[in-house]
């Protein structure tokens, strides 16, 4: 007898939490927080406040699909622009941290950031790391 894992489809899990991301941000009055733009990739050109969430890594076991999820955050060249990038990435994962209990996602753990990450243009860059454990659907 062979033992196979369940027939479960992962998340699209930059999808999951572009989406959750981009709504939590939603209503927040913070400076830094306001005119941020969300995407899977970094696109040309690059907006002055973006948000780039990709999936890592992880791993998919019986029901649930834990994927590491990094969280890239650019802010603008204003005078504050290095506090604000710290400042956003800084909220981005503790809004991550109140994702349990969402559409299907069970569990965050924080695994690093946010770190200041040297970005060729000079612009602010910040970035974070999460574990996400989510329920998957079960193929039928």
């Amino acid at each position: 007898m062979t033992l196979q894992p369940v027939a479960a489809m992962p998340i699209d899990a930059d999808e999951w939490w572009l989406v959750y991301l981009r709504g939590a941000l939603v209503g927040r009055t913070e400076t830094y927080a306001q005119n941020v733009k969300f995407d899977r990739r970094v696109p040309n050109p690059r907006p002055a406040r973006l948000v780039v969430v990709r999936k890592d890594g992880g791993s998919l076991t019986g029901l649930l699909d834990s994927p590491r999820v990094s969280i890239d955050v650019w802010h603008d060249m204003s005078p504050m622009g290095e506090k604000y990038a710290t400042d956003l990435s800084r909220l981005l994962l503790a809004l991550a941290f109140d994702a349990p209990g969402t559409n299907g996602c069970v569990r965050v753990q924080h695994l690093s950031g946010p770190v200041d990450v040297a970005d060729p243009s000079g612009q602010p860059r910040r970035q974070s790391l999460i574990e996400a454990t989510h329920r998957v659907a079960v193929l039928t």
